[in-house]
């Protein structure tokens, strides 16, 4: 059998030819080692390709020892990118060869010739080396701070309020806006974490609590993103902050809390961790034999969650670069990407900060267009003694120059700035041509914020810039300061268990927001009316709200008044299926409209035959939870109910109870009864209530 095996991957890849210059993107990339079992395959050639040319048996993944591969495959919506989906993992330490035999043809009318290549995956780790792996960001943490001692003062004192968590020590003529960040303890749990909105004043306009959040910001396409700690993968919020997304990294890797970005496309831009174990006396024969290194993985999705770019530093950047990183320790963060940013043209920046390093990396290719900073790089820098060190935060501003934050942990002394710079991106030279220090106490000397940060140009030429963590905690976390280095507004985070802000943001954000679809329900539904609700949203003045019968075109429109969030349906045809959508108008004219939610569907009851005919009146009860597993509770509200009955679709009574009098709440058993849809009714004598429930 193995003997078959070798004979067919010699005769299938002997007929193929490696011609790796026809095509734009491969992933993995050819001759690329310790890939992840579980790794899905990319194949671009750059132009569209026609559908009906694309058939299975053009393709082939065979593994030097898991043999050959059944897989799934699918061109994304570009056109253009071929996904390939092993349907078992890669063996362990193997050689995988992809192949494409000819006959793929290009919408010019070409035809690609036969390809293939090859990759390695990684070998099997032991359990305890995967242990290491889950330590290994703390363990990493913890070697920094040795470096960087942080004043931990904390009190037992208990502050609920928000406005306990900061002090704003400076606030004259600020820019106009919200200021928008995350925050957390450096010490220990605190009520602070989450994400938070502030007006300039220091008034809440909204806080949520959610485990070590990160990078709270707006996204390109309106929405807002923020890292979640405890889901581990980053949430897409709404205009309501309501998560209607997630986005998880692919291929087996672990989530980076540092960056997402939503493209007004769809798309979406994430970082990942790539942990291996490798064998660095290969360079020195004093470095680790044996170290856990964390290297960096871009991705890509399009608008359906399909990956079509993959970045990995593993394939391009050698660990001796980490220019500040002792190789000799068991565990190192050779690159920490901390940031990345769709440049104009397209293409990807990206900020390593262990490289002391910004990349711009082709968004078709994978391979680098430059590297400025650190020891592969490329640029001349004008009027910057001291480039910068272990930065964040690189944007491209309206303007053409990029600014960055700049820590700047191996200045001398250390100091951190907000930079911005002219790149000659031809010449390869960078202007520095504005940056900020924060003064001290100590005259001279400059303010130093070892880790995170962000800096952020406002539209009237102030910049917003977020300090990051903070060693000495009377130092200010965030300062707006005008294009002549006056600060304007400036805010102290509680030096109580040294809350820190990765990056704060200021926005001007008034939306015109949509309904939330998850937050769209239809209750108390009969056979002839049903009611709609869904939660308020910023800026309402009034919602229209369209339904109609599914199998119709034309819409019926209720206008409701943007302090109401119900609408009572009545003289709706019984048994039949309904579709309703909700428009926030933000104006009485119609000037400002969020569009419309998508559409939402429920039927009304079929025409009472089993049951007795009543004059059926809405009831206000509340009924959870819905879908129930053992019990449904019904809380009456003090209405005088007196008797309640489950039915099964055929209108046979399962269950009821007779309600004592006063009994507000009831309790209802249906641990014995099938799983499905049921029909509660509720009366009162003289008033009766149906309301659809599910059993699990």
């Amino acid at each position: 059998m193995k003997t078959h095996l070798i004979l067919f991957i010699c005769i299938f890849l002997g007929s193929l030819k490696p011609v790796f210059s026809q095509f734009e993107y491969l992933s993995p990339r050819p001759g690329s080692t310790m890939i992840n079992v579980g790794h899905n395959i990319i194949i671009r050639e750059g132009t569209p390709i026609e559908t009906a040319s694309i058939s299975k048996n053009l393709f082939s993944i065979v593994g030097t020892k898991s043999g050959v591969h059944d897989f799934n495959f699918r061109l994304t919506e570009d056109g253009k990118t071929l996904l390939l989906f092993p349907t078992t993992p890669f063996g362990y330490d193997e050689e995988v060869s992809v192949g494409v035999s000819a006959g793929i043809a290009t919408k010019g009318g070409r035809v690609l010739k036969d390809f293939s290549f090859s990759f390695k995956t990684h070998r099997e780790y032991s359990p305890q080396e995967q242990e290491s792996f889950r330590n290994l960001k703390n363990v990493l943490l913890e070697q920094e701070l040795l470096n960087y001692p942080v004043d931990s003062s904390s009190s037992a004192e208990d502050v609920r309020d928000i406005t306990g968590m900061f002090t704003i020590t400076e606030n004259s003529n600020p820019s106009g806006g919200d200021i928008f960040f995350d925050a957390f303890s450096s010490i220990t749990s605190t009520e602070f974490t989450g994400f938070h909105v502030i007006t300039n004043n220091g008034d809440s306009v909204f806080s949520r609590e959610l485990e070590d959040p990160f990078n709270f910001l707006r996204q390109k396409n309106g929405y807002f993103g923020v890292y979640n700690g405890e889901k581990l993968c980053h949430d897409v919020l709404d205009s309501n902050f309501n998560v209607i997304d997630r986005y998880y990294p692919a291929n087996g890797y672990e989530v980076n809390p540092h960056e997402f970005q939503l493209l007004e496309n769809g798309h979406a831009l994430m970082i990942a961790d790539e942990t291996q174990i490798l064998d660095l006396t290969v360079y020195d024969p004093d470095y680790s034999p044996n170290a856990s290194v964390v290297g960096t993985v871009i991705q890509e999705f399009d608008a359906q969650h399909n990956l079509i770019f993959e970045w990995r530093s593993f394939d391009h950047i050698a660990v001796t670069e980490a220019l500040h990183h002792n190789l000799s320790y068991s565990y190192i963060d050779y690159i920490h990407t901390n940031s990345i940013e769709i440049d104009d043209d397209g293409h990807i920046m990206a900020s390593h900060r262990h490289l002391d390093q910004i990349t711009k990396i082709n968004r078709n290719t994978g391979e680098f267009i430059w590297r400025m900073g650190g020891v592969k790089n490329e640029f001349t820098f004008i009027n910057e003694p001291e480039p910068f060190t272990y930065q964040h935060d690189i944007r491209r501003l309206p303007n053409g120059n990029v600014t960055l934050y700049d820590n700047g942990n191996y200045h001398s002394p250390p100091k951190s700035s907000a930079k911005e710079y002219i790149l000659n991106e031809v010449n390869k030279k960078a202007t520095l041509v504005w940056e900020y220090s924060h003064p001290s106490t100590s005259p001279g000397i400059k303010l130093f914020y070892f880790a995170m940060g962000s800096a952020q140009r406002l539209a009237n030429g102030n910049t917003f810039i977020n300090w990051g963590w903070r060693g000495n905690t009377s130092n200010p976390s965030m300062t707006e300061v005008t294009p002549n280095g006056n600060i304007v507004w400036e805010l102290k985070l509680s030096s109580q268990n040294n809350i820190i802000a990765y990056r704060s943001h200021k926005y001007k954000w008034e939306p015109c927001a949509r309904v939330t679809p998850s937050k769209m329900t239809v209750n108390s539904i009969t056979d002839h009316s049903a009611k709609l609700k869904w939660s308020p949203v910023a800026n309402a003045v009034e919602y229209h709200v369209e339904y109609k019968r599914h199998n119709q075109s034309v819409w019926a429109e209720k206008i409701v008044p943007g302090s109401k969030k119900v609408l009572q349906l009545t003289n709706l045809v019984a048994g039949a299926s309904y579709d309703w959508r909700i428009e926030t108008w933000c104006d009485g004219q119609g000037n400002e409209q969020s569009g419309f939610t998508p559409i939402g569907r429920f039927n009304t009851l079929p025409a009472k035959t089993a049951l007795t005919p009543r004059d059926f009146h809405p009831l206000t009860v509340s009924i959870y939870p819905n879908p129930a597993h053992d019990f449904i509770m019904i809380n009456t509200f003090d209405q005088p109910i007196s008797q309640l009955w489950l039915r099964n679709v055929l209108g046979e009574v399962v269950a009821n109870i007779s309600v004592e009098e006063n009994q507000e709440l009831i309790k209802l058993p249906v641990n014995n009864l099938r799983p499905g849809y049921y029909l509660l009714e509720i009366s009162s004598g003289q008033y009766h209530h149906i309301e659809k429930v599910c059993i699990e």
